[in-house]
């Protein structure tokens, strides 16, 4: 008889465990391999994009302009997220992915030519959109419950406890 119980609470154990999805560090790397399917326009991806625990970064290389490449990087609190939505314009060949957040976050915006900063511009946003791609949308999909996770990950990191 003991060792049934024993057995049971182990097995409940392992579903305990198992249900609470992904660590904080799975939802991260999941994210960024994901994020590179997003563009600007169908002729201008992002040179780099990816998320940390503090903020999210992209990158965007551009010819014939005052400058070539620009830089932005949001210091984002994830615990601040609001609402992640997906909307699909009709007669577009593209999503677009929201992350609405409950309070603005700093930008920093880089102007870069040939490997220079020649302007700098701090500024607050709301949000971050981004596209993808129609085929894409079982990604999209699940790159919004891998928002939604992460910003539940962080709030219940920073709860306080008393």
């Amino acid at each position: 008889m003991k060792r049934i119980i024993t057995f049971c609470l182990l097995l409940a154990t392992s579903f305990a465990v198992n249900a609470q999805g992904p660590s904080k560090e799975e939802t991260i790397k999941f994210i960024n391999k994901t994020l590179p399917l997003a563009y600007l326009s169908s002729s201008q991806p992002f040179e780099e994009i990816s998320i940390t625990g503090e903020q999210y970064f992209e990158r965007i290389n551009f010819d014939g302009r005052n400058y070539d490449q620009t830089s932005n990087k949001y210091h984002v609190k994830w615990e601040d997220i609001s609402q992640v939505t997906t909307e699909n314009p009709t007669g577009r060949d593209y999503i677009y992915f929201n992350v609405y957040f409950n309070k603005e976050c700093k930008t920093d915006l880089y102007y870069i030519k040939n490997g220079t900063i020649t302007s700098y511009l701090e500024q607050t946003r709301g949000m971050i959109r981004l596209k993808f791609p129609n085929e894409e949308a079982a990604k999209v999909n699940s790159l919004k419950k891998a928002f939604e996770h992460l910003a539940e990950i962080f709030k219940a990191e920073n709860k306080d406890p008393f």
